[in-house]
């Protein structure tokens, strides 16, 4: 029984994509699949549940991808921030209130820049895209890191296959070593 409620339930962890819409992101409906439904949301990341059913699988699998730029704890910055990389997809700061009203205030100060790729773009498209926009800025992100700012890249992933990979060209990896910044990775089943 139990490994029936262990298999029937997964616990994910979906980046918000879409801010813009005021939504939780969740993965391309496939044939089968339940809905998902949302149980929370905190910076930038939603848990969900979804009972977990049999779904077709194509021949081929079938990947999607989302890669942002987060800087963290530098809320007296946003404004700043946005004045040297362009408006964000989303940021709050800490006590502000969520969408919908009569939720918990935002627990943390974030500025988020996603990639506007489509998700079913390659993995490698998406942190090109996040270098392209923090490399001219390298200097800057490196004085906010001083300056007390944590800095990320995060990723996120999705197959519909349940043993599939990635991989990534050295060349998406150089900004990580020059900002000397981490790459999160969500990986959702």
């Amino acid at each position: 029984m139990a490994d029936t409620v262990q298999a029937s339930f997964r616990v994910c962890f979906l980046q918000c994509l879409s801010w813009r819409h005021g939504s939780v992101w969740h993965p391309p409906r496939r044939a089968g699949a339940v809905p998902l439904r949302r149980v929370s949301r905190d910076c930038g990341i939603a848990v969900v549940r979804r009972l977990a059913t049999r779904m077709p699988k194509s021949a081929k699998p079938k990947f999607w991808f989302n890669a942002s730029l987060r800087i963290h704890d530098a809320p007296e910055l946003h404004e700043e921030i946005t004045a040297h990389l362009g408006p964000p997809t989303h940021c709050h700061k800490k006590g502000e209130p969520k969408e919908p009203p009569g939720k918990h205030p935002w627990p943390n100060n974030i500025w988020i820049r996603e990639s506007p790729l489509p998700e079913r773009h390659d993995i490698g498209e998406h942190l090109a895209w996040v270098a392209d926009l923090a490399r001219p800025h390298t200097t800057y992100l490196r004085r906010l890191i001083r300056r007390g700012a944590r800095i990320d890249i995060y990723m996120s992933y999705c197959s519909d296959h349940d043993h599939c990979g990635f991989g990534l060209d050295p060349r998406h990896l150089e900004i990580f070593v020059r900002l000397g910044i981490r790459l999160e990775v969500s990986i959702m089943t």
